[in-house]
């Protein structure tokens, strides 16, 4: 998936699953009929595009071959959740931060914020009720066996600082206080001190 110039998004399909489904009996129709059979029609007049839905599996399938832990596999799945879904499915703040780094980002190149960027996020994130439930539990159960092999870091407690200690008074008892006429007879004696 990429976006072109025109901000429309191009959705690229590997060559071999292109030859899986044009050898598959089933979709013989899609390809060799002048109409879109009814089924698929009903769909699209619906409002119904199941292309980003089937792009996040692929997406993930392909994150989660690329994982080595439990955690990166377990970031796969938070890629495609909201913020707010991520929140409830890991309610634990620290566990939620150290997932957050092996959290991928969108694959399309663009500056936060721009058009561009902005479609790219709203593809990859899950938009159905079922397709939320599904990641938001497997999140969960990969979390869980993130946690068993290697809980999330969590800052080191600090040390209580040492209540500060009470002076002890000076040898040979306490002093007057200093005071201006003071200063000026030691500086007049030190002055007349040959």
């Amino acid at each position: 998936m990429y976006l072109n110039r025109y901000r429309a998004v191009v959705w690229l399909y590997l060559a071999e699953d292109l030859r899986r489904f044009a050898a598959d009996e089933e979709n013989v129709p899609l390809l060799k009929a002048r109409r879109m059979p009814e089924g698929p029609r009903a769909l699209l007049d619906a409002g119904v595009d199941l292309r980003p839905r089937n792009w996040r599996g692929r997406h993930r399938g392909f994150l989660l071959r690329q994982s080595q832990d439990p955690w990166e596999r377990a970031g796969a799945y938070a890629a495609f959740l909201d913020p707010v879904e991520i929140a409830e499915a890991v309610p634990d703040l620290y566990e939620r931060s150290h997932l957050g780094r092996f959290r991928p980002g969108p694959p399309v190149a663009g500056a936060p914020g721009t058009p561009a960027a902005r479609i790219a996020e709203r593809i990859m994130t899950a938009a159905d009720a079922d397709e939320i439930g599904l990641l938001r539990t497997e999140l969960a159960a990969l979390v869980r066996e993130a946690r068993e092999t290697g809980p999330a870091p969590r800052p080191t407690p600090r040390r209580a600082p040492a209540p500060p200690r009470a002076l002890a008074p000076p040898p040979g008892g306490p002093k007057a206080p200093r005071r201006l006429l003071g200063r000026f007879r030691r500086r007049a004696s030190a002055a007349t001190a040959p």
